[in-house]
């Protein structure tokens, strides 16, 4: 069984604002579960985009990406993904992973603020 190398990303008090999101009218909720799956999409791709090919193209089919609700989890579950990563003393760094995640700080707010937007006309009307 080879072993897998991971990287985690999280994010301080997110399980506090899931409790208030909870409390949230159902249209909101559902906007914001929107936002997040496109943009874990949006994530996938950027990082399939800049992945090194290679030769079997291994890495790249291997980006996974999984949404549940509020969560959005994108994963590169090739064994070789970290050393692409970060690189080896034998091989420079390849970032596709940080690169992506870092995309996301700036488009994440706008897809939200434009879904929270048409959920608030929709039930202002």
């Amino acid at each position: 069984m080879s072993k897998r190398a991971r990287m985690h990303v999280s994010i301080d008090g997110v399980d506090r604002l899931k409790g208030k999101l909870d409390e949230l009218p159902p249209a909101v909720r559902t906007a914001l579960e929107s936002a997040i799956a496109s943009e874990t999409q949006a994530v996938a791709d950027d990082m399939r985009d800049t992945a090194p090919r290679g030769e079997t193209g291994e890495l790249i089919d291997s980006i996974e990406s999984r949404v549940d609700g509020l969560t959005g989890t994108v994963a590169a579950t090739a064994t070789h993904a970290i050393w692409v990563e970060f690189g080896t003393s034998k091989m420079a760094a390849q970032p596709f992973a940080a690169p992506a995640v870092e995309g996301s700080r700036t488009r994440l707010p706008r897809r939200v603020r434009v879904q929270l937007e048409s959920a608030l006309k929709d039930i202002s009307r």
